[in-house]
């Protein structure tokens, strides 16, 4: 249930069309599992799906047959440890207030994340192209190698495909993804699998091409739309993640998430790799 990775709370609507709300992530949240051992940090896929909620609870009261179908020029601006508490504010966006919100995230009287979300009916969401489906044998490649997400939090089952700057890995959908409830999980999730995507390209550029940095953390989403809201349990997704832009320790990526005949999205996302030893969790 959703309820086991994060809890919200104190739903309210402010004067003049703020919606507010307060979360917590506690310790013994399953995102912390495995994000990351011996470091666990909230996701930023945490924040943005507390967002998703008190939306979808603003729509529940408000009799709005809408979901989140895309995000644009989020921010994850510091790594938050656990058992963190955050308080929403979300409202409607002044150049498209009829299908976009703006939002913050606070914690501790500071930004943690903030951005503009898309939130209107499926029939609105931007169409993408599908592809045939992947056919390609899995590399002999451990992904426990690649990433350092572990239990709940690992997506990502095997690595099909990996170059210089590109990286092509395959997802099955299972019960114990994030987010799971009712049989499906949040598409919000597929920022995790691209990230973790990308996560596998560090490594390996690190291990093989002697590249220095540490392991990348996700800092942004530049842009991000997908056609479905929902993934069923059981469904395959393919990742295709490609550099496009590099400058010192911070990168851009692009991807794209497919699940022949239906399924697919498209984010581009920022990575920051801290020099090893770094660490960027406030005290």
């Amino acid at each position: 249930m959703q309820e086991s990775w994060f809890h919200l709370s104190d739903f309210r609507y402010e004067p003049p069309d703020r919606i507010e709300a307060d979360a917590t992530v506690p310790d013994d949240s399953l995102f912390f599992s495995g994000h990351f051992p011996k470091m666990p940090v909230v996701p930023g896929i945490a924040m943005v799906a507390m967002v998703e909620r008190t939306l979808n609870r603003h729509a529940s009261r408000s009799g709005l047959d809408r979901s989140i179908t895309g995000l644009r020029r989020v921010r994850f601006r510091s790594l938050i440890e656990s058992g963190s508490s955050f308080h929403l504010i979300i409202a409607p966006h002044r150049l498209n207030p009829e299908l976009d919100f703006t939002f913050e995230v606070i914690h501790r009287d500071k930004k943690a994340c903030d951005g503009v979300i898309r939130f209107c009916s499926e029939r609105h969401a931007s169409p993408l192209q599908d592809e045939p489906p992947d056919n390609r044998k899995p590399l002999d490649v451990a992904i426990e190698d690649c990433i350092p997400h572990r239990d709940r939090m690992k997506v990502i089952d095997s690595l099909l495909e990996i170059g210089e700057e590109h990286c092509v890995t395959r997802a099955d959908v299972n019960e114990r993804w994030p987010l799971v409830d009712s049989g499906a999980t949040s598409s919000v999730v597929l920022i995790e699998v691209a990230a973790q995507t990308a996560s596998s390209l560090i490594s390996w550029k690190r291990r093989y091409k002697e590249e220095t940095g540490g392991r990348g953390f996700l800092v942004g989403v530049k842009l991000a739309k997908w056609s479905h809201s929902r993934i069923p349990v059981g469904t395959r997704l393919f990742t295709h993640v490609k550099v496009i832009m590099q400058r010192d320790n911070y990168l851009v990526f692009a991807s794209k998430v497919i699940s022949p005949p239906g399924l697919s999205a498209e984010i581009q996302f920022q990575a920051f790799r801290p020099n090893d030893g770094d660490y960027l969790i406030p005290r």
